[in-house]
């Protein structure tokens, strides 16, 4: 594999969980993973340094209790998810230097799981395929991800607007369910922090048009990613 490991397999690694279909030798064939490593691993460290872990597990299990089961819930907290992985999804990372994000615009990147190449919006998947979000905030400071699929029915992906300080993937695999003909992931963002409500509500009036817009308040960014479920 020539292609560059994806942050979020390197996330698992750290916790002994390498994906399948990466190997020890895909890492090792990729000259960025010493380094990239070596950053997780400090950015582990100082998040645990002050954030206690009986303070973080508290936290997490009320997260995980709060997600009441249903046919179109759509988050599935992967196997013995790491604490640190978990808590990446409300705590800022390290800023990237900024030659990495000029000209882009906030964005989502989608990933089949165990597989390294994005998705193109438009792709097609099956009912139950498991995908992986990555947020792109090419700058943003706040965010917050929603999926809806094609009966008009949002979830939210992120349950609070997230602190971004640079990409980060969401450590919660998603499983499509069989609701609608396609699912939508919707990305907001802001240099302020904003009310996550005020979003779950606009994305309740989207209907089933693929490409309709929020309406949100003024200073608020969306782009959207849309899956094509077929059997």
């Amino acid at each position: 594999m020539s292609q560059r490991i994806p942050d979020w397999v390197l996330e698992r690694h750290l916790v002994g969980e390498l994906p399948k279909g990466f190997t020890e030798a895909d890492l090792a064939a990729d000259p960025s993973v010493p380094e990239r490593l070596e950053k997780l691993k400090a950015s582990d460290a100082e998040i645990l340094e002050q954030h206690p872990a009986r303070v973080v597990a508290a936290q997490v299990r009320a997260r995980a209790e709060a997600r009441a089961p249903s046919r179109r819930t759509m988050m599935v907290l992967l196997p013995a998810a790491a604490l640190a992985a978990v808590v990446v999804v409300v705590m800022a990372l390290p800023k990237q230097p900024d030659i990495l994000t000029k000209g882009l615009e906030p964005h989502l990147e989608v990933f089949r799981r165990d597989e390294p190449k994005p998705l193109v919006s438009g792709a097609v998947a099956q009912p139950g395929a498991v995908v992986q979000l990555r947020v792109v905030p090419a700058g943003a400071k706040f965010g917050m991800v929603v999926a809806v699929d094609g009966e008009g029915a949002p979830v939210p992906v992120t349950p609070a607007v997230l602190s971004l300080a640079g990409a980060l993937s969401l450590p919660d695999a998603l499983e499509l369910d069989a609701a609608g003909d396609f699912q939508r992931f919707i990305l907001v963002t802001s240099d302020h922090a904003f009310d996550a409500a005020e979003v779950i509500a606009a994305a309740r009036s989207l209907g089933r048009d693929p490409a309709a817009r929020l309406e949100l308040p003024a200073g608020l960014q969306q782009s959207s990613f849309v899956i094509v479920k077929k059997p």
